[in-house]
């Protein structure tokens, strides 16, 4: 799948598209730099489904200045950030980077 976002400003915040794009909740994604590399970064819900996984390993990001295909997913510990009720004050969520 195909994600072209080259028609949004640079600092747009892309979260709504990707998740329409994806099927999935997204809590944040768009472009950072990182170590003066230009980078896709989104952070998901740690329990997406395989299917789901393998959708988002499969996408590729174009901006302007070029395209982005998945480079890793990282476990991260975090605050929770929506109203659902859960057990603990934190959870894992997962960062999705493409380079």
């Amino acid at each position: 799948m195909l994600i072209d976002v080259r028609t949004y400003p640079k600092d747009y915040i892309l979260t709504e598209v990707v998740a329409r794009e994806l099927g999935v909740y997204v809590h944040v994604a768009q472009f950072v730099d990182h170590h003066d590399i230009r980078m896709f970064r989104m952070i998901v819900d740690g329990d997406l489904m395989v299917s789901d996984l393998k959708k988002i390993i499969d996408t590729r990001i174009c901006d302007s200045y070029g395209g982005y295909v998945f480079e890793r997913i990282e476990s991260i510990r975090g605050p929770i950030v929506d109203q659902g009720p859960r057990p603990a004050a934190s959870t894992n969520y997962l960062r999705i980077s493409f380079m």
